[in-house]
C-alpha cells in the first residue's frame, strides 16, 4: 500500500483509506494461499461500482444486469404514467430513448461477451430488427446480425410492420397440407372425414394467432387466404360451388372467422380487467360523458396518425367490439 501513497503523492493526490477499497480477480475456488496478501488499511470486497458498472471478482455481469434491469423496470413506471397524461409518441420515445434505451446501451461492449457466454446467447443466432421509419435518425448498432423479418412465436413479423411475408408463409404451409386431403380424397374417404381433415389439420395454419395480424391485412391478404380454402372445399365438395358447400360444411368463410376469434380474445384477453392486457387500453370515459353521446363508446378514441396504427390491433378492437 506504500507505494501507492507514494504514488498519489507524487501525483498531487491524496489517498483516502476510509473509500478505499480491494477487489481480487480469481477463478472459483482457488486456494487462499494464492490470493494477495491482505492489507491492513484497505478492505477487500467481493464487488464494487466503477463508472456505473458492477464489477464482481469472478468478473460475472449477473450483478450489473440485475441493476440495470431493475432501474429500466422503475423508468418504465414513469414512461407508462407520462403516457396516462397525454404524452405524445414522438416526445415518448424521445423519454424512452434517452432514459432507458440509453441505459441498457451504457457500457455495452464491457459485458456483452458474457451475454454471449454466460447466458447461452449465441450472437450468430441473435438478430436486430428496427421497427417502424428509423432511416433518418437510427439508434446505436449492436454488434448483432440486422434482419427485416423473424420468427416469432409461429407469427412472421416484418420491420415495416406489414404481414405479406407472413401471409405468404402460411399460405405455403397450408397448400402444401392439401396434398394430403387429395391423397385423402383418392382413397375414397367419407366427406365428413374429409371435411374433419381440413377443419383439424389445414384450417388451423390459416388462423394460427390471427388476432395479432388480422386487423391489419390487406383486400389481397384475405383473398389469398381464402384461396386456400376454396381449394380444400373443391376437393372436398367437387360437384358445388364455394358458398353452396360452405352452408352444407356448416362452415365460415375464413374472414368472418377471424373476426370472431378477433372478437373473443379481445374481449376474453384484453378487455377484463384482470387481464394483464388491460392495461394497453385508453382511460375509460365517465357514465355522464357517455350517456350524453349519440354514438357512445366506454373507451377514449385513440389519435391514430397513420393508418396503419389506425389498423393495429387495439385501435381496431376499440372501434369495432365496443
Amino acid at each position: 500500500m506504500a507505494h501507492v501513497i507514494d504514488w498519489a503523492r507524487e501525483n498531487k493526490m491524496t489517498v483516502n483509506l476510509l473509500k478505499t477499497i480491494k477487489l481480487v480477480f480469481r477463478r472459483p475456488n482457488i486456494s487462499n494461499d494464492l490470493l494477495p496478501s491482505v492489507m491492513s488499511d484497505v478492505r477487500r470486497v467481493g464487488a464494487t461500482k466503477l463508472l456505473g458498472v458492477h464489477l464482481t471478482h469472478n468478473l460475472s455481469f449477473s450483478q450489473h444486469i440485475d441493476a440495470v434491469v431493475t432501474v429500466c423496470n422503475q423508468r418504465l413506471y414513469l414512461l407508462a404514467q407520462l403516457k396516462r397524461q397525454g404524452l405524445d409518441l414522438s416526445a415518448l420515445d424521445s423519454v424512452f430513448n434517452a432514459i432507458i434505451a440509453n441505459k441498457i446501451l451504457y457500457a455495452l461492449p464491457v459485458y456483452f461477451g458474457y451475454l454471449t457466454q454466460g447466458h447461452n446467447v449465441n450472437a450468430r443466432k441473435t438478430k436486430e430488427m428496427l421497427i417502424g421509419p428509423m432511416a433518418k435518425d437510427p439508434p446505436p448498432l449492436l454488434s448483432l446480425y440486422g434482419a427485416t423479418v423473424f420468427k416469432l412465436l409461429g407469427v412472421h413479423v416484418s420491420s415495416d410492420l406489414k404481414w405479406t411475408k407472413h401471409i405468404d408463409a402460411v399460405v405455403s404451409k397450408a397448400a402444401s397440407r392439401l396434398y394430403f386431403l387429395k391423397q385423402l380424397r383418392r382413397a375414397d374417404v367419407p366427406t365428413r372425414d374429409l371435411l374433419h381433415f381440413y377443419t383439424t389439420v389445414v384450417r388451423p395454419v390459416l388462423e394460427y394467432a390471427c388476432p395479432v395480424w388480422h386487423s391489419g391485412l390487406t383486400a389481397a391478404h384475405s383473398e389469398l387466404l381464402e384461396s386456400v380454402q376454396k381449394r380444400a372445399i373443391r376437393i372436398i365438395y367437387p360437384d358445388a360451388n364455394y358458398r353452396t358447400s360452405l352452408i352444407v360444411a356448416g362452415i365460415d368463410t375464413l374472414d368472418e372467422r377471424r373476426e370472431v376469434l378477433t372478437a373473443k380474445f379481445f374481449k376474453r384477453h384484453v378487455l377484463a380487467s384482470s387481464s394483464v392486457l388491460h392495461s394497453l387500453l385508453p382511460d375509460r370515459r365517465d357514465n355522464d360523458t357517455v350517456s350524453s353521446l349519440r354514438n357512445p363508446k366506454p373507451f377514449h378514441t385513440i389519435q391514430a396518425r397513420t393508418n396503419k396504427f389506425r389498423k393495429s390491433f387495439i385501435p381496431y378492437c376499440l372501434d369495432k367490439y365496443t
